[in-house]
């Protein structure tokens, strides 16, 4: 006769608890039996823990069918995971996850498995952490490839029920809200007008270029908070931003102008692929094949498109400008688009996020604003390519506009017979209110006139 005690001792507090008893066969292992750091002497469960990057899960060997000691290294396991609704935190929601992977064969029909990474614990697994969406986690151990055992499935949303406003819902401060307009703002901007507006571009461009990578550089040393980190990046980007117009400016080669835009554009592809499920394939869990096919596919870009300038800068403001569009609807609407760019950025400024699982959900939200993006790209060149109709690719960089007016008003003024003085005219005559002045007699006439 088996015995269940409950305790709760939140006494003003309602909790709902899913009791499960599964049966083991003699030949089955048994989930935990082999713990060696857990604080109970079987451990048939997981520990799932979680920060803001990533979420961590950890269990303990299982124990093989009597008389194999736990030294025998009979046994095989496998991962599982399961994502949840996006942003749906009902209660019927959870338990009906958590019974979707109480069973070898519910974990097989309804779970993803997970590979195992090189060089980590066999019963040890990182994953990229998506707050606000819930994932359950299982392990089915397996001995003589018949007899199976699950583990008792864990779950979570990668935040804290604590601090619920601070951690799970989303736009609750007025300076992410700020912030998600202004994107919103520029990313209509660039997106429809972006080409249009090249000087006000170019400076876009450096400034989201100069400050992603410093933000990146700042973060390795982890010596700033948040705000630290968010001031330099700023500052950074804003230098950058400057240095890069002042390209276009004062030198205008188109060629180098527009370098920028297309690898911010083969950046932004290049991330969308490993986003995709790339980042998981096992030759990509070294650091060195992972960075050296992502930059491979940041130049691919702008040497594709580098025989048409013009057309390559429409088509990647229009790329990037939906992108940006839709990302602060992704915040708000609680899907995962975002993370295509922080993914990347958690890759770069995390040391321990290079063994992570990217794996991220993908539902009906994201399905709907990935159309979105493609739809508003296509708009966006085409509106730009309207606006452009007739006109030169490029406008003249600033610089060579004020030289050419220089030397204009320079050969305007030029005596049409060499040798000869430059004369000045007055725009009005003391004490006479005509507009129209009479001009004033140049030395040399005044001469003649004497003689």
């Amino acid at each position: 006769m088996a015995q269940v005690e409950l305790s709760n001792f939140n006494i003003e507090t309602n909790v709902s608890v899913l009791i499960v008893v599964s049966i083991l066969r003699v030949e089955d292992p048994i989930p935990g039996g082999c713990n060696m750091e857990f604080n109970t002497k079987l451990a048939p469960y997981l520990s799932v823990t979680y920060t803001s990057d990533m979420i961590t899960m950890k269990s303990q060997l299982a124990a093989p069918p009597f008389p194999y000691s736990c030294r025998s290294n009979l046994l095989d396991y496998d991962v599982y995971h399961l994502y949840l609704e996006e942003r749906n935190y009902s209660q019927g929601a959870y338990f009906n996850g958590i019974r979707k992977m109480l069973t070898p064969s519910r974990i097989a029909e309804h779970g993803k498995l997970v590979p195992e990474i090189i060089g980590r614990p066999t019963l040890q697994r990182t994953f990229s952490s998506y707050p606000g969406t819930g994932s359950v986690y299982a392990v089915v151990v397996r001995y003589d490839n018949e007899f199976d055992a699950a583990y008792v499935p864990a779950a979570t949303y990668a935040c804290s029920i604590v601090f619920w406003n601070d951690t799970c819902d989303v736009l609750t401060s007025t300076f992410s809200k700020l912030l998600c307009a202004t994107i919103l703002f520029l990313g209509v901007f660039i997106c429809f007008a972006g080409h249009y507006f090249f000087k006000a571009e170019m400076f876009i461009f450096g400034f989201l270029s100069g400050g992603l990578i410093a933000y990146i550089l700042v973060s390795l040393p982890g010596n700033f908070d948040f705000e630290g980190h968010l001031a330099i990046s700023v500052l950074i980007g804003a230098i950058f931003g400057t240095f890069w117009l002042s390209l276009w400016w004062f030198y205008g080669i188109p060629a180098i102008s527009t370098l920028l835009i297309t690898l911010t554009l083969g950046y932004l592809v290049a991330a969308t692929v490993f986003f995709s499920g790339a980042a998981d394939v096992p030759v990509f869990q070294n650091e060195i094949n992972y960075w050296t096919a992502f930059f491979c596919i940041v130049v691919a870009v702008p040497i594709f498109m580098a025989m048409a300038a013009h057309v390559a800068n429409i088509i990647a403001c229009s790329i990037f400008g939906a992108f940006a569009i839709i990302a602060p609807i992704d915040h708000y609407v609680g899907s995962n688009l975002k993370y295509i760019i922080i993914n990347n950025v958690r890759k770069a400024a995390n040391p321990d996020f290079k063994t992570a699982i990217i794996d991220p959900p993908y539902q009906t939200r994201d399905l709907i604003l990935s159309v979105a993006w493609g739809v508003l790209a296509i708009l966006g060149a085409c509106v730009q390519l309207y606006l452009h109709k007739n006109k030169p690719p490029f406008p003249p960089p600033p610089h060579t506009v004020l030289l050419d007016q220089r030397e204009r008003l320079a050969f305007e003024n030029e005596p049409l017979l060499r040798g000869q003085p430059t004369h000045s005219y007055a725009s009005v005559s003391v004490g006479d209110d005509s507009v129209f002045a009479s001009p004033r007699a140049g030395p040399s006439s005044a001469g003649q006139e004497g003689n």
